[in-house]
């Protein structure tokens, strides 16, 4: 073959790929998709990734709210949230044929995210703590409203309008999802309580890995996933996660498509790639949340499906609550509660 041609014929081969090849901006959790799912997606399609983080759900529907989480082609976006923005038009539908391998996403993920979302992982809240710090295990929701002198000043509660006040509620024998006056009252009373022994008003695995070894948090609200996630990071083991004898919220967790940004082939090719049993249960295990692929499960390992953290046993589902709606009112309600416990 002449040489000229052929190094032109490559030349020209190599731009057409170059040319072809799109970005896929995604906004997430940090520590929530796996290199090892990013190396090989890229190296599967030529395509790349860019992920920017968020450390809080307020931060993040504010972006989605203003316009400006139209930069991302995918959003992480919980499934209640996610259900009320897409009737609010501010999703794609994602119920597309060229979505491939969604047969095999867990059916209650799937009507949890409904249209406008990918079903990616699930899990629990409840609480994580340092056992090696304490002589007593923690079990119940009101200890960390009403901690021992071992934790007090040492802990983390996010600023979230929805978990935050949940949690307190729990700990009341309330139905966290309640826009009854009295009680929500009374959760901000147990919230205002506790602040003066709350260290940082963050997300506890963030506001650790941020600080490493100088963080002195040894409990706070959090989620499945997230005690393996400090532990490893850490290089510890003394971080327990335990869901409340009061029950708990169930989350479904999705990636949504911002309406305003076209969604590019390789936005679909992503999907349908994470989709796969196979690149699913490899993320799963690397990240080590629930996947909702239900077909990838069965690939993981052992001690990913035998982890009750991921999967809680069904007395555990049995007292806690899906995620539901609230109305206006006690939406209100909770968004004033959280700017005061913010000032």
């Amino acid at each position: 073959m002449n040489m000229t041609f052929s190094s032109k014929f490559l030349g020209l081969l190599l731009l057409s790929l170059a040319v072809r090849a799109e970005e896929v901006k995604i906004y997430t959790w940090e520590e929530y998709i796996s290199p090892e799912l990013i190396d090989a997606y890229q190296k599967e399609t030529g395509n790349s990734i860019e992920l920017v983080f968020f450390e809080n759900e307020l931060l993040r529907d504010e972006v989605i709210n203003t316009g400006r989480g139209n930069i991302y082609d995918l959003i992480i976006v919980d499934s209640i949230n996610l259900q009320s923005m897409y009737r609010l038009g501010k999703f794609h539908s994602l119920a597309s044929p060229a979505i491939t391998h969604r047969e095999n996403l867990n059916h209650q993920a799937t009507v949890s995210c409904g249209e406008g979302g990918n079903p990616y992982m699930w899990g629990s809240m409840g609480i994580v703590y340092r056992n090696s710090q304490t002589d007593r295990a923690v079990t119940s929701w009101i200890e960390l409203f009403n901690p021992r002198s071992e934790h007090k000043n040492k802990i983390t509660i996010p600023l979230d309008d929805i978990d935050t006040i949940a949690a307190a509620l729990l700990a009341l024998n309330y139905d966290p999802f309640t826009s009854d006056q009295q009680q929500l009252k009374e959760a901000f009373d147990l919230l205002q309580n506790v602040k003066p022994h709350i260290l940082a008003m963050r997300n506890t695995a963030s506001y650790t890995l941020e600080h490493q070894q100088q963080s002195e948090v040894n409990m706070g609200l959090a989620y499945s996933g997230e005690g393996y996630l400090i532990n490893e990071q850490m290089q510890v083991e003394d971080w327990s996660y335990v869901v409340p004898k009061e029950g708990t919220l169930i989350w479904h967790e999705c990636f949504a498509a911002p309406k305003g940004h076209p969604i590019k082939q390789a936005t679909i090719e992503f999907l349908s790639f994470i989709n796969r049993p196979d690149i699913s249960a490899i993320n799963a295990e690397s990240v080590w949340y629930a996947t909702s692929n239900d077909a990838a499960i069965k690939l993981t390992s052992d001690e990913y499906q035998l982890d009750s953290e991921l999967f809680p046993d069904p007395e555990v589902l049995e007292r806690s609550y899906l995620y539901r709606e609230i109305d206006v009112e006690g939406m209100k309600l909770r968004n004033r509660m959280i700017s005061v416990l913010n000032q």
